[in-house]
């Protein structure tokens, strides 16, 4: 079943990000005012260092986890919104190689993974839950703090720096 959810938080995540991408290329100006209005107004009063990067990426596992839990559609929706920051973050880069390759990949190619995993992850123990299957709620809960939260804290040093 985890195989599954992980393929449908894989498509969730891709869809919003080619979404975003035609998005930009069909309102380029909107997509530029989207990022200056969001990214650099509201981020850009909150502190850049790893502590803080950690603290916000964990509130947001906790968040998606409890609405996760009550409803899969929430995961969905963070899926969504991940992957369409992502694509027009992208194709704001379009053409700068350099920027795009050294300073968002590293960043997003981890961030992503732990993204698309921890998605699939909430969705299997919200079934599992839905079950009572306590035995798949253990083996959904190490997976989270063994393999996403790891590779979350490895995205805010990558994020930080």
């Amino acid at each position: 079943m985890t195989n599954f959810y992980r393929l449908e938080s894989l498509k969730e995540f891709f869809i919003a990000f080619l979404c975003a991408i035609l998005f930009s290329f069909w309102m380029p100006r909107d997509s530029v005012l989207l990022v200056q209005g969001f990214f650099i107004k509201v981020l850009s009063n909150i502190p850049i260092n790893m502590l803080s990067i950690l603290m916000a990426n964990i509130l947001s596992m906790i968040i998606i986890l409890l609405l996760g839990i009550w409803k899969k559609e929430w995961v969905s929706f963070f899926m969504s919104l991940n992957g369409f920051a992502l694509g027009i973050i992208s194709f704001l880069y379009i053409g700068q190689w350099a920027i795009l390759f050294t300073l968002l990949f590293p960043h997003a190619f981890l961030e992503t993974g732990m993204i698309v995993f921890y998605g699939a992850e909430v969705k299997h123990l919200s079934f599992a839950y839905q079950q009572k299957d306590q035995e798949q709620i253990k083996k959904s809960l190490i997976f989270i703090i063994g393999v996403c939260v790891p590779l979350l804290l490895i995205s805010a040093l990558l994020e930080s720096k």
